[in-house]
């Protein structure tokens, strides 16, 4: 029987006939607070998902889609991330320390606060992403695009996010 609780222990979802992955695809609107440590999910389709402040601590998450998803003070420490879109995600305050983020697309993320402490940032894209109040000590960077200075942004009054480390 697949069950996903959240963080204080109550049922989230559960059916018997369906897998962890199977629920967390049918309700990825409805996944705040979830604990979904340890769980295998790569692949899934998991744009525009709710994880506010779900804990995916180990999580495999390799290849997953998770554009314009709500990971709003998630916790993705030690998460395998590797090549997985996060294109347009609220990822303000998440934790990815020691994250592997290796070729992930993180284009236009809004990463205010966010704790990226020896993560494997390589080769990812950050086009465009918000990097605000960020700890990126002991992060691996080789090949990552980085987003532009913010003497390079567009002017102000446009909605194009900046670094601001």
């Amino acid at each position: 029987m697949a069950i996903i609780r959240d963080l204080d222990g109550e049922i989230i979802a559960q059916d018997p006939n369906k897998t962890i992955r199977q629920l967390v695809q049918e309700h990825k609107n409805h996944l705040a607070y979830a604990d979904l440590t340890g769980a295998d999910l790569h692949g899934l389709d998991l744009s525009n998902a709710n994880l506010e402040e779900a804990d995916l601590t180990g999580a495999d998450l390799h290849g997953l889609d998770l554009s314009n998803a709500n990971l709003e003070e998630a916790d993705l420490a030690c998460a395998n991330l590797y090549g997985a879109d996060l294109s347009w995600a609220d990822l303000t305050g998440a934790r990815l320390a020691r994250a592997n983020l290796e070729g992930a697309k993180l284009c236009h993320v809004d990463a205010t606060g966010a704790f990226f402490r020896g993560a494997d940032l390589a080769g990812a894209d950050l086009t465009w992403a918000y990097l605000s109040d960020v700890d990126l000590s002991g992060a691996l960077l080789d090949g990552a695009t980085l987003p532009a200075p913010a003497s390079e942004m567009p002017t102000a009054g446009t909605d194009t996010p900046g670094i601001g480390i």
